[in-house]
């Protein structure tokens, strides 16, 4: 009851980090390929739009703006990382809706993105909504990768040698 008011900027900041998560993918793309400032540049971009968009939001809603003007920020650097990466890749818009087999993906992130805008009690069941909305996002993600034939039997194997019991069988 005493942090209700924090329920609203909770919710937009949310949605933003939820977002977010996607930009680690082309980030960690261009660390793949010791390019590891392009996504500092992504970042910069996004701080700059969260620094106007603050500049216009916050004197007429306050901390919902500033909430509102990091969302922005998140969504800007994840927006152009991903353009970024798709191009570096050769992906079209195209290749995108095609990795949505039956819409599951795209009910995953929004199921991830409704528990944790409903969850928002603060400190357990937000922590809970968080770090389920993170794994349901990650098994569809997943799950789209073996819808469209990405990962491959190699791609099995090397995840199997990686695994904890095989390498701790073979230390042994």
């Amino acid at each position: 009851p005493q942090f209700r008011a924090a329920a609203a900027p909770f919710r937009v900041l949310a949605i933003g980090y939820v977002l977010y998560a996607v930009c680690y993918l082309g980030e960690h793309l261009y660390r793949g390929e010791g390019r590891p400032v392009v996504g500092t540049y992504a970042l910069a971009a996004g701080g700059a739009v969260t620094v106007l968009c603050a500049i216009v939001f916050i004197p007429s809603w306050a901390v919902l703006g500033a909430a509102g003007a990091l969302t922005a920020g998140l969504l800007f650097s994840t927006l152009f990382i991903t353009w970024l990466a798709m191009r570096r890749l050769e992906v079209s818009w195209a290749d995108v809706r095609a990795f949505l087999p039956g819409g599951a993906m795209l009910w995953a992130c929004l199921l991830g993105v409704g528990m944790a805008l409903n969850w928002t009690l603060w400190p357990s069941p937000g922590y809970v909504a968080l770090a389920v909305s993170g794994m349901v996002y990650g098994i569809a993600y997943i799950a789209g990768l073996v819808a469209m034939r990405l990962l491959t039997d190699d791609d099995w194997q090397l995840l199997r040698e990686l695994s904890p019991s095989r390498v701790s069988k073979d230390a042994s």
